[in-house]
């Protein structure tokens, strides 16, 4: 089995400006997790069986005849309070919620889910499981929250927030003309294939 994950992957400016972000609060908790991950917006995220991945990367790249590029909209921070992945506050950059994301992540979906293995019994609620039942991922359409993450952290979110005073004014606008496929194994992320929309 293998761990995939297609993510959008912002320009190098952006980059830089979250992996600042990333070095400034790397001294500000005890326990942290995510700040080394790569900057990105994760659209899907799915565990499949070896024998397809050929046909997984067949059918990414297939991505590009059905979409193409479009405006993004960073409009505030957002702290997933005691995340499920991490048992910590997880804070990142919300994206605005547009018809053109749902539209490319239901692409996604549609091309790839078809190779995804499910797990019995996760502990999810109600929609979330729907989903994952659905897709193999928990977070598909309208619940789905789009963002780039900074870090996980164990202070409270009033602290983490009160951190980010200032630091990034919004809005930031951004492209989405990208699509990176990534094999995933813990904290590491290896690209395999990358499509520009």
């Amino acid at each position: 089995m293998i761990k995939i994950g297609v993510f959008y992957i912002p320009d190098t400016t952006f980059q830089s400006e979250v992996v600042l972000l990333k070095s400034f609060f790397k001294d500000k908790a005890k326990k942290q997790k995510y700040l080394n991950h790569i900057v990105h917006s994760t659209i899907y995220v799915f565990e499949t069986e070896n024998k397809y991945l050929g046909d997984v990367i067949e059918n990414f790249v297939d991505l590009k005849k059905t979409n193409s590029k479009f405006s993004l909209e960073i409009n505030d921070w957002i702290v997933f309070e005691n995340d499920s992945f991490t048992k910590l506050n997880t804070l990142s950059l919300k994206i605005n919620y547009s018809n053109k994301l749902e539209k490319l992540q239901t692409s996604v979906v549609r091309l790839l889910s078809k190779y995804s293995s499910k797990k019995e019994d996760l502990n999810l609620e109600e929609e979330c499981l729907k989903s994952y039942k659905l897709y193999g991922f928990p977070f598909v359409g309208k619940h789905w929250i789009p963002h780039i993450t900074i870090g996980s952290f164990d202070i409270s979110s009033k602290e983490i927030l009160a951190l980010c005073d200032k630091k990034t004014l919004f809005p930031k606008n951004m492209i989405m003309d990208n699509l990176g496929l990534y094999k995933i194994d813990q904290d590491n992320h290896t690209l395999i294939q990358k499509i520009k929309l």
